[in-house]
Protein backbone atom coordinates (compact mmCIF):
# COMPACT_ATOMS: atom_id res chain seq x y z
CA UNK A 1 0.00 0.00 0.00
CA UNK A 2 1.23 3.43 -0.72
CA UNK A 3 0.61 6.36 0.75
CA UNK A 4 -0.86 10.03 -0.63
CA UNK A 5 1.28 13.22 -0.25
CA UNK A 6 1.62 13.76 3.85
CA UNK A 7 0.58 10.77 5.23
CA UNK A 8 2.15 8.38 7.10
CA UNK A 9 1.91 4.27 7.88
CA UNK A 10 -0.34 4.65 11.22
CA UNK A 11 -3.21 6.61 8.80
CA UNK A 12 -3.80 3.36 7.15
CA UNK A 13 -4.44 1.42 10.80
CA UNK A 14 -7.69 1.16 9.99
CA UNK A 15 -8.49 0.11 6.43
CA UNK A 16 -5.37 -2.44 7.35
CA UNK A 17 -7.62 -3.95 10.01
CA UNK A 18 -10.64 -3.97 7.57
CA UNK A 19 -9.33 -5.81 4.76
CA UNK A 20 -8.07 -8.58 6.85
CA UNK A 21 -10.74 -8.92 9.37
CA UNK A 22 -13.58 -7.93 6.67
CA UNK A 23 -12.51 -8.78 3.70
CA UNK A 24 -10.25 -12.13 4.34
CA UNK A 25 -6.62 -10.93 2.94
CA UNK A 26 -3.74 -12.42 4.61
CA UNK A 27 -1.21 -10.09 4.51
CA UNK A 28 -1.25 -6.65 4.23
CA UNK A 29 1.90 -4.67 3.93
CA UNK A 30 2.35 -0.58 4.37
CA UNK A 31 4.97 1.61 3.07
CA UNK A 32 6.59 2.89 5.89
CA UNK A 33 6.65 6.19 5.44
CA UNK A 34 6.32 9.09 8.44
CA UNK A 35 5.63 12.46 7.90
CA UNK A 36 8.90 14.36 8.06
CA UNK A 37 10.05 12.01 5.60
CA UNK A 38 8.10 13.81 3.24
CA UNK A 39 10.20 16.98 3.46
CA UNK A 40 13.13 15.52 1.48
CA UNK A 41 10.70 16.46 -1.47
CA UNK A 42 11.97 19.85 -0.89
CA UNK A 43 15.02 18.84 -3.02
CA UNK A 44 13.35 19.27 -5.76
CA UNK A 45 13.52 22.79 -5.23
CA UNK A 46 17.29 22.83 -6.62
CA UNK A 47 16.36 21.07 -9.47
CA UNK A 48 15.54 23.82 -12.73
CA UNK A 49 12.65 21.54 -14.16
CA UNK A 50 10.53 22.39 -10.45
CA UNK A 51 10.53 26.23 -11.83
CA UNK A 52 10.04 24.57 -15.28
CA UNK A 53 6.74 22.08 -14.18
CA UNK A 54 9.26 19.80 -16.33
CA UNK A 55 9.69 17.53 -12.90
CA UNK A 56 10.68 13.81 -13.54
CA UNK A 57 10.03 11.77 -10.39
CA UNK A 58 13.32 10.44 -10.13
CA UNK A 59 15.66 11.21 -8.34
CA UNK A 60 13.87 13.27 -6.20
CA UNK A 61 11.44 10.82 -5.19
CA UNK A 62 13.14 7.51 -5.44
CA UNK A 63 13.22 7.69 -1.51
CA UNK A 64 9.46 7.18 -1.77
CA UNK A 65 9.67 4.17 -4.61
CA UNK A 66 12.56 2.41 -2.08
CA UNK A 67 9.75 2.82 0.38
CA UNK A 68 6.88 0.80 -2.01
CA UNK A 69 9.67 -1.79 -2.74
CA UNK A 70 10.29 -2.39 1.04
CA UNK A 71 6.87 -3.11 1.06
CA UNK A 72 6.04 -5.21 -2.29
CA UNK A 73 9.68 -7.61 -1.37
CA UNK A 74 7.45 -8.00 2.42
CA UNK A 75 4.30 -8.64 0.35
CA UNK A 76 5.78 -11.40 -1.67
CA UNK A 77 7.16 -13.20 1.60
CA UNK A 78 4.01 -13.38 3.25
CA UNK A 79 1.84 -14.19 -0.25
CA UNK A 80 1.17 -17.72 -1.05
CA UNK A 81 2.87 -19.67 -3.73
CA UNK A 82 1.60 -18.80 -7.19
CA UNK A 83 -0.38 -16.04 -5.45
CA UNK A 84 -0.40 -12.39 -6.56
CA UNK A 85 -0.10 -8.95 -5.08
CA UNK A 86 -2.80 -6.32 -5.13
CA UNK A 87 -0.92 -2.82 -5.01
CA UNK A 88 -3.13 0.02 -3.34
CA UNK A 89 -2.07 4.12 -3.74
CA UNK A 90 -3.74 6.61 -2.13
CA UNK A 91 -4.40 10.07 -3.51
CA UNK A 92 -0.86 10.82 -5.00
CA UNK A 93 0.05 7.40 -3.74
CA UNK A 94 -1.86 6.32 -6.71
CA UNK A 95 0.27 7.82 -10.05
CA UNK A 96 3.53 7.32 -7.49
CA UNK A 97 2.49 3.29 -7.32
CA UNK A 98 2.47 3.83 -11.77
CA UNK A 99 5.91 5.01 -11.52
CA UNK A 100 7.14 2.40 -9.35
CA UNK A 101 5.38 -0.23 -11.40
CA UNK A 102 6.98 1.13 -14.53
CA UNK A 103 10.71 1.43 -12.54
CA UNK A 104 10.49 -1.70 -11.17
CA UNK A 105 9.64 -5.66 -11.49
CA UNK A 106 5.88 -5.46 -11.15
CA UNK A 107 5.32 -8.74 -12.67
CA UNK A 108 3.41 -10.67 -10.13
CA UNK A 109 1.19 -7.47 -9.45
CA UNK A 110 -2.15 -8.27 -10.60
CA UNK A 111 -4.16 -5.33 -9.74
CA UNK A 112 -3.82 -1.84 -8.77
CA UNK A 113 -6.68 -0.07 -7.03
CA UNK A 114 -6.14 4.21 -6.21
CA UNK A 115 -8.32 5.73 -3.90
CA UNK A 116 -8.75 9.35 -5.22
CA UNK A 117 -5.98 9.58 -7.25
CA UNK A 118 -5.35 12.52 -9.96
CA UNK A 119 -4.27 9.95 -12.77
CA UNK A 120 -4.73 13.11 -15.39
CA UNK A 121 -2.38 15.88 -15.61
CA UNK A 122 -3.62 19.46 -15.01
CA UNK A 123 -4.81 21.11 -18.00
CA UNK A 124 -2.25 23.67 -19.53
CA UNK A 125 -2.98 27.67 -20.49
CA UNK A 126 -6.07 27.60 -18.33
CA UNK A 127 -6.21 31.17 -16.73
CA UNK A 128 -5.73 29.99 -12.31
CA UNK A 129 -4.61 26.69 -13.10
CA UNK A 130 -1.42 25.81 -10.84
CA UNK A 131 0.48 22.69 -11.20
CA UNK A 132 0.83 21.78 -7.99
CA UNK A 133 2.70 18.09 -9.02
CA UNK A 134 5.28 20.98 -10.74
CA UNK A 135 5.38 18.04 -13.77
CA UNK A 136 5.52 15.12 -12.19
CA UNK A 137 1.84 14.18 -13.67
CA UNK A 138 2.27 15.07 -16.90
CA UNK A 139 5.82 13.19 -16.82
CA UNK A 140 3.55 9.98 -15.64
CA UNK A 141 1.06 10.39 -18.34
CA UNK A 142 3.60 10.25 -21.07
CA UNK A 143 5.97 7.53 -19.83
CA UNK A 144 3.96 5.32 -17.52
CA UNK A 145 1.52 2.57 -18.63
CA UNK A 146 -2.16 4.27 -19.52
CA UNK A 147 -4.07 3.45 -16.08
CA UNK A 148 -6.73 1.26 -18.09
CA UNK A 149 -8.29 -2.27 -17.08
CA UNK A 150 -6.90 -5.14 -18.91
CA UNK A 151 -6.71 -8.64 -18.06
CA UNK A 152 -3.12 -9.08 -17.13
CA UNK A 153 -3.24 -5.73 -15.02
CA UNK A 154 -6.67 -4.75 -13.48
CA UNK A 155 -6.80 -1.16 -12.53
CA UNK A 156 -9.70 -0.16 -10.63
CA UNK A 157 -9.93 3.87 -9.53
CA UNK A 158 -12.50 4.91 -7.02
CA UNK A 159 -13.19 8.94 -6.75
CA UNK A 160 -15.14 10.32 -4.34
CA UNK A 161 -17.11 13.53 -4.64
CA UNK A 162 -15.81 16.76 -5.06
CA UNK A 163 -16.30 20.54 -4.66
CA UNK A 164 -15.22 22.63 -8.23
CA UNK A 165 -13.66 25.20 -6.36
CA UNK A 166 -14.20 29.07 -7.58
CA UNK A 167 -12.63 31.93 -7.94
CA UNK A 168 -12.17 34.12 -4.56
CA UNK A 169 -13.71 36.76 -6.09
CA UNK A 170 -16.47 38.03 -8.96
CA UNK A 171 -18.94 35.10 -10.20
CA UNK A 172 -18.70 32.50 -11.91
CA UNK A 173 -21.15 30.78 -14.47
CA UNK A 174 -21.28 27.03 -14.87
CA UNK A 175 -20.26 26.11 -18.57
CA UNK A 176 -23.38 24.05 -20.57
CA UNK A 177 -24.00 20.42 -19.97
CA UNK A 178 -21.05 20.33 -17.19
CA UNK A 179 -21.78 17.79 -14.48
CA UNK A 180 -20.89 19.68 -10.91
CA UNK A 181 -20.75 17.42 -7.72
CA UNK A 182 -22.24 19.14 -5.12
CA UNK A 183 -22.04 18.25 -1.31
CA UNK A 184 -24.57 16.72 0.60
CA UNK A 185 -25.29 15.77 3.76
CA UNK A 186 -25.90 12.30 2.50
CA UNK A 187 -23.23 9.31 1.56
CA UNK A 188 -24.90 9.55 -1.56
CA UNK A 189 -23.02 11.63 -4.07
CA UNK A 190 -25.26 14.18 -5.39
CA UNK A 191 -25.18 16.07 -8.55
CA UNK A 192 -26.68 19.24 -10.76
CA UNK A 193 -26.58 18.99 -14.51
CA UNK A 194 -26.67 22.64 -16.04
CA UNK A 195 -28.23 21.98 -19.31
CA UNK A 196 -27.89 24.33 -22.14
CA UNK A 197 -31.94 24.31 -22.36
CA UNK A 198 -32.20 25.45 -18.68
CA UNK A 199 -32.22 29.48 -18.80
CA UNK A 200 -32.40 30.40 -15.06
CA UNK A 201 -29.67 31.67 -13.36
CA UNK A 202 -26.84 29.16 -11.78
CA UNK A 203 -26.55 29.77 -8.17
CA UNK A 204 -23.60 31.71 -6.99
CA UNK A 205 -20.40 29.88 -5.42
CA UNK A 206 -20.40 29.19 -1.83
CA UNK A 207 -17.18 30.40 0.28
CA UNK A 208 -16.18 26.76 0.95
CA UNK A 209 -15.76 26.78 -2.95
CA UNK A 210 -13.87 29.94 -3.05
CA UNK A 211 -11.89 28.97 -0.11
CA UNK A 212 -10.98 25.69 -2.15
CA UNK A 213 -10.30 27.28 -5.22
CA UNK A 214 -7.26 28.41 -3.99
CA UNK A 215 -5.97 25.43 -3.73
CA UNK A 216 -6.96 22.31 -5.61
CA UNK A 217 -7.10 24.54 -9.20
CA UNK A 218 -5.50 21.45 -10.77
CA UNK A 219 -7.40 18.13 -9.27
CA UNK A 220 -8.82 16.42 -11.95
CA UNK A 221 -10.31 13.10 -10.88
CA UNK A 222 -10.82 10.21 -13.40
CA UNK A 223 -13.49 7.16 -12.72
CA UNK A 224 -11.81 4.18 -14.84
CA UNK A 225 -13.31 0.65 -14.00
Amino acid sequence: MSQGLGNNTADYARLVAALRDDHGVPAVSVARVSRPDWLRNAAGLVDPNYWRCALRPRPVLDWYLKRVEEAVAEARELCPPNGSISLIGHSAGGWLARVYMEEFDASDISLLLTLGTPHLPPPKDVPGVIDQTRGLLNYVEKNCAPAVYTPELRYVCIAGRYIQGAPLTGSTVATADEMLAVDASSDVVEAVMVSANDKSPPPGPTLRARFIGQGYKQVVLTLQL
